[in-house]
């Protein structure tokens, strides 16, 4: 096992910026799935500037967006290169939760900073 101070930085970016599974994040570094879940809720490196639990409650097997995911999904919208469904597939959500992030109807996921719908038909 690694020791906190190699993989604590970097574990804290992962759990903000990605929805990467906790279980794929244990791998990666190569420490125990236990240990991943404490450091998002806390018990283990709390830092003071985070809200705990990093990664919110599950939706549907799969964690929150992070904004920056919320950012990459618009942008998927905006282009219009994949199909809904395939966003969904890729995010490992449905199509109707890609389709109502697109026509603003996900409270969390609303920003007064965007059109909407993103993705006219």
């Amino acid at each position: 096992m690694k020791k906190q101070q190699e993989y604590l930085p970097l574990l804290l970016k992962d759990l903000i910026n990605t929805s990467i599974p906790q279980a794929e994040l244990a791998k990666k570094y190569q420490i125990s799935y236990q240990t991943v879940s404490d450091v998002n809720t806390g018990r283990k490196g709390n830092q003071n500037n985070l809200k705990y639990p990093i990664r919110g409650e599950r939706e549907r097997g799969r964690t929150c967006f992070s904004p920056n995911e919320l950012r990459e999904i618009y942008l998927q919208l905006k282009e219009n290169k994949k199909s809904i469904r395939k966003i969904a597939e890729e995010w490992g959500v449905s199509p109707s939760t890609i389709q109502n992030i697109n026509n603003g109807k996900i409270k969390k996921y609303f920003s007064d900073d965007i059109k909407y719908p993103i993705r006219r038909k």
